[in-house]
């Protein structure tokens, strides 16, 4: 777990030096939604990046916002990000 506000430098610098075959990001509020796609936009720059997952209220009022901000998927619940990661992973 890494804390909402780590800057984004920081936390690409954390995933590249970690390389996690997943990120999940949640947003709790559509304000929120700006930070989510400008880290979106940095994983994409990372070489092999990982599946990147999305979740939270925003993603829950509109099903298909995921694609639009770049993240490989999107679940309702931590049960549902295991089995999609899953999935994206085999």
């Amino acid at each position: 777990y890494i804390g909402a506000s780590t800057p984004t430098r920081d936390l690409i610098a954390t995933i590249a030096d970690h390389r996690p075959n997943v990120v999940a990001l949640s947003a709790t509020l559509t304000t929120h939604l700006m930070r989510v796609a400008e880290v979106i936009d940095a994983l994409h720059a990372i070489p092999d990046r990982p599946v990147v997952l999305v979740g939270g209220y925003p993603f829950n009022i509109s099903p298909e916002l995921w694609r639009r901000l770049g993240a490989d998927g999107t679940a309702v619940d931590a049960r549902g990000a295991v089995q999609l990661a899953e999935s994206l992973l085999a």
